[in-house]
């Protein structure tokens, strides 16, 4: 079952024939999901990037 579904009659070469357009769009559990996911993944991306600096940061002191 889709959750969109739009039928229109089109004249295409001169004829006229009808067009069904069906498509899936996620549902608000998904999209919740989906929202959870990417949040999850730029909180780990901060992470490595603050572990990355501070290891800069200690070498840098390190040499001088």
């Amino acid at each position: 079952m889709y959750t969109y579904e739009k039928i229109e009659e089109r004249i295409i070469n001169g004829k006229k024939v009808t067009v069904i357009i069906r498509a899936n769009t996620p549902s608000q559990s998904a999209i919740k999901r989906c929202v959870e996911t990417m949040s999850m993944i730029l909180v780990q991306v901060e992470q490595r990037q603050n572990q990355k600096n501070s290891k800069v940061l200690l070498h840098n002191l390190k040499r001088g």
